[in-house]
């Protein structure tokens, strides 16, 4: 049981996808994804 607890802890959160879309939006520089 204790394995599936680090994959989820390993798992990528939502939270964690923030950052790294904006550095995406900040090296593309659409406007469309800054309007999102």
């Amino acid at each position: 049981m204790s394995g599936q607890d680090s994959r989820a802890s390993n798992a990528p959160s939502p939270l964690s996808a923030i950052p790294l879309v904006a550095r995406t939006v900040k090296l593309f520089g659409h406007p469309t994804q800054l309007r999102l």
